[in-house]
């Protein structure tokens, strides 16, 4: 378990190449593409589950063992969400046994577990992998759960989900806000501009130049050396703004 925990603690500080949202597209492109833009985001989910499961982390006494039971099987089933065999990492597999029982998948985890910790991020990662599935219907109550977390890390990615399926769905506006949602709650670890950066483009698609606008320049006032400053002076350069 250790050693497991090391190598996606390891993935996590590597550094990622960023990918900024494209034009509009349909379909599995745009959830690959919203795959490709959390990466970090997952990769840190999944080292914490790791980390919780091997009692690095604590919850209040009388729930630990229920929350060290969800860690467990999360721990078990993430591997096949990390190798996006995502129908097993939904539904588990029967195929295979752990010390005599068989893998228990994200939605069985979330039904038994979902008041724990663990719980939520079973929920984070079912959304993800119905979103992945292109199945957005399904995918949004589990980011709904998600984001009742108390760990800003899962939040943050609960938010993002919901905003990929308003993207989905066209519903730019609401996108946008679920991203400003997201860089709010992401603000204390690092992870605002990131998603303030997706809230002015989705505005930008919508139409709201204004508010686009707003987002830009925030992004530029806080770190003008940012991975997203480029960006940023790209989105004000497509709305006929000159930054000097």
């Amino acid at each position: 378990m250790e050693k497991q925990t090391e190598q996606l603690v390891g993935q996590e500080q590597r550094e990622t190449p960023s990918v900024f949202p494209l034009p509009p597209v349909k379909g599995i492109e745009r959830v690959q593409q919203w795959a490709l833009r959390h990466q970090r985001l997952l990769l840190g989910i999944g080292a914490g589950v790791l980390v919780l499961a091997g009692g690095l982390l604590y919850w209040h006494l009388s729930q630990q063992k229920r929350a060290e039971e969800a860690a467990l099987w999360l721990s078990r089933v993430y591997t096949y969400y990390d190798n996006g065999d995502y129908e097993r990492a939904l539904f588990g597999d029967t195929t295979k046994t752990i010390r005599g029982e068989p893998v228990r998948g994200l939605l069985a985890i979330v039904e038994e577990y979902g008041g724990t910790p663990s719980g939520k991020v079973a929920a984070f990662y079912a959304g993800s992998a119905y979103l992945l599935l292109g199945q957005i219907a399904k995918a949004e109550p589990y980011f709904k759960l998600a984001a009742a977390s108390e760990a800003p890390l899962v939040q943050v990615g609960a938010y993002a989900g919901l905003a990929a399926c308003r993207e989905e769905e066209g519903k730019l506006a609401e996108a946008a806000q679920l991203y400003e949602r997201a860089a709010l709650v992401g603000t204390p670890i690092g992870m605002a501009e990131r998603y303030r950066f997706f809230a002015a483009y989705c505005y930008e698609l919508a139409g709201n130049a204004q508010k686009a606008a707003q987002l830009y320049r925030q992004i530029l006032t806080e770190n003008e050396f940012s991975d997203f400053a480029n960006e940023a002076k790209a989105g004000l350069a497509r709305l006929g703004i000159v930054v000097e």
